[in-house]
């Protein structure tokens, strides 16, 4: 539990430098980030590269520089906008800090610490691969599938850091229902891939449902699979529910910057997906060993797993509804169908 005794509340004009260390990141420093990125990428392809190798180095120099400066600015916005004393990411009181909630600075400083300066490291380190590759190239002591392979390394760690950027630019200037979504992004994925681990026990023969790689699941027996049976429905239903919001999410105008909401139950909306995926992955470990097990064991920790899914998914699936569902356009009842629906299965299912 993180402390809440911090930051116990922002005078006016703490909020107006704040606001105004926003509004820097969104429409300045990050977009020029961003620009400097893919300046250098391009800098950085072989054959501009090879026809004039003096001058462009010394434009990758120079990119690289201005990269570190766009960095020392960001880094010295968010140390202002973050302090490294804000930890108090449970906080039930910050709703009316309404765009400098406790959750956005905190989303933002992770990703314009952590996750960008390891992915500008990286970029840089890659950008020098390929130079050492292309050189060795040019004196002959190398055939070229090495630069290939550099340049793609490149292109693939370019891609990664645009693609922080870009959620960092989501952190600093989009909606609330934006950030949320950011955090469901990769753990929707995880969701998915668990729906498809069951399938594949449950029909190992399905030449829809085999696996890509050479890993072989031993199939379930009959009693096991009826019990996975029974968890399909939900993993299902989980899986549309994220799909579907993502889809308003896409297909909509541009939403209010905030809700009523407070820091913890953002954080409790923005950690769904991340629950939900952790336990089905608990539920389809606890079916891959239950032919191992007593039935009554797997029995029971599947239900102790399914409660706890329960717990989770109505938690933060109350605040969607009351605060998220009224501001997306067209939703035709759908959230609280899908929720309707959840509740009824794990009803039956515990």
């Amino acid at each position: 539990m993180y402390s809440t005794s911090d930051e116990e509340g922002l005078v006016v004009d703490q909020i107006e430098l704040k606001q105004d260390l926003i509004c820097q990141l969104h429409s300045r420093h990050l977009p020029q980030l961003r620009l400097q990125v893919v300046m250098l990428s391009e800098a950085l392809e072989p054959s501009r590269l090879l026809e004039d190798p003096s001058s462009k180095f010394k434009c990758i120099l120079e990119i690289q520089s201005d990269i570190n400066r766009t960095l020392d600015q960001i880094f010295f916005t968010t140390r202002t906008l973050c302090p490294l004393s804000m930890k108090a990411y449970s906080r039930a009181n910050d709703q009316h800090l309404t765009a400098l909630k406790t959750y956005r600075r905190i989303g933002l400083q992770f990703r314009l610490t952590e996750l960008l300066f390891d992915d500008i490291e990286d970029l840089f380190d890659t950008s020098c691969n390929l130079i050492r590759e292309l050189e060795l190239t040019t004196s002959g002591d190398d055939d070229g599938l090495d630069v290939d392979h550099s340049r793609e390394q490149l292109l693939s760690t370019t891609s990664r850091c645009l693609a922080t950027i870009d959620s960092a630019l989501t952190w600093a200037n989009g909606s609330e229902f934006d950030m949320v979504q950011d955090e469901w992004r990769n753990e929707k994925r995880g969701v998915y891939e668990k729906l498809q681990a069951l399938s594949r026990m449950i029909h190992p023969s399905n030449p829809s449902t085999k696996m890509k790689h050479s890993d072989k699941i031993k199939p379930l027996s009959g009693p096991v699979i009826q019990l996975a049976k029974t968890v399909v429905p939900i993993m299902k239903l989980s899986t549309l529910f994220f799909d579907k919001l993502s889809q308003r999410g896409m297909n909509r105008k541009r939403l209010p910057l905030f809700t009523k909401m407070c820091s913890y139950q953002l954080r409790v909306v923005g950690e769904l997906a991340q629950y939900i995926s952790g336990q089905l992955r608990q539920i389809v470990g606890t079916l891959k060993k239950a032919d191992a097990i007593p039935r009554q064991t797997t029995s029971n920790e599947l239900i102790k797993f399914v409660k706890q899914l329960e717990t989770y998914f109505i938690s933060g699936a109350y605040l969607i509804l009351l605060h998220f569902v009224p501001i997306i356009p067209d939703t035709d009842g759908f959230p609280t169908q899908i929720i309707t629906r959840i509740g009824f299965r794990l009803g039956i299912s515990s």
